[in-house]
């Protein structure tokens, strides 16, 4: 029932309820790489968010590992299928 709402919410603000956040990097500096870090990392940084919603939270942070080599992986869960459909639609979403 709790995805039902979430999917009628999305669909009714259509993603233009919440804003893009920038709060992750200063909550949590273990999410901010540098690439010297990810350069000598053995394994690829990976940053999973539960309940992404619409990406507002995650989306600043793709945008701050835009130029990492490797850049880490950022992977974002939702269980409102509406609220995944729209994170799929955006320019940046990369399968």
């Amino acid at each position: 029932q709790s995805a039902k709402f979430w999917d009628e919410f999305y669909d009714k603000h259509n993603n233009k309820f919440f804003k893009q956040r920038n709060y992750l990097p200063n909550e949590f500096p273990e999410l901010v790489y540098t690439n010297e870090q990810v350069s000598q990392d053995l394994d690829r940084k990976i940053v999973v968010e539960l309940g992404c919603g619409n990406g507002s939270s995650f989306y600043p942070l793709i945008d701050l590992y835009k130029d990492l080599q490797p850049r880490p992986m950022v992977y974002g869960l939702d269980f409102s299928s509406t609220a995944i459909e729209h994170i799929k639609g955006k320019d940046n979403y990369d399968k």
